[in-house]
């Protein structure tokens, strides 16, 4: 009878420990998932974010009277706005712009009668590049390898060409999360930060 009685003691014993880890394990994997599913709400909001800023900036400069740089002002401007679309407080987010000039064509304007014109040679202006950072250290641009391929040949009232200033816009935002490392992309954060970029076209 003693030996009965033992044997159902143990029984329970180990019924209670495969609960106990299959507990551990669904709560576990609950984690994982609502974890995964605030990163992408979250990665997606910044992209959301960041495109509109782009627009707005792009579109600025006509008001501006041709002026392609950003205040200081403006971008404290811009970082509000960046907090306000994304809901957050402003010592949450930061916003890193990145303005791409890039040097002059000697060219005139493209005889109409000729079947192919060769694209003329793209060239970065070091002088026109600039970055305006609100949090340098955590929000860096996102790297593009080729940013002259994205640049598009326009035409001025002179009938002479240009290659357009570009913007690259990265909205970050600060967030711990414990599995970005396994479900995000590496460009998608940097330390503690998610970050997400948009490139614009300037007017």
């Amino acid at each position: 009878m003693k030996k009965i009685k033992k044997f159902l003691k143990n029984n329970q014993g180990a019924v209670l420990i495969e609960f106990v880890f299959i507990f551990f394990m669904y709560s576990v994997i609950l984690i994982f998932l609502i974890d995964v599913a605030i990163l992408q709400a979250t990665v997606g909001k910044l992209q959301r974010t960041s495109y509109s800023l782009t627009n707005v900036i792009k579109e600025r400069h006509i008001e501006r009277a041709g002026d392609e740089d950003i205040k200081e002002e403006e971008l404290k401007q811009i970082t509000k706005l960046a907090a306000n679309l994304m809901g957050e407080k402003e010592d949450q987010i930061a916003v890193t712009i990145y303005k791409y000039g890039f040097k002059d064509i000697n060219s005139s304007k493209p005889d109409e009668n000729k079947n192919y014109q060769p694209r003329p040679d793209i060239t970065l202006d070091t002088s026109k590049e600039k970055i305006y950072p609100t949090n340098a250290q955590n929000c860096q641009s996102i790297k593009i390898d080729d940013i002259k391929k994205a640049s598009p040949l326009t035409e001025n009232l002179r009938g002479t060409n240009r290659y357009a200033t570009l913007y690259q816009v990265t909205v970050c935002k600060k967030m711990d999360n414990l599995f970005k490392g396994l479900t995000l992309n590496r460009k998608d954060y940097s330390n503690n930060w998610l970050r997400a970029s948009s490139l614009g076209v300037a007017r």
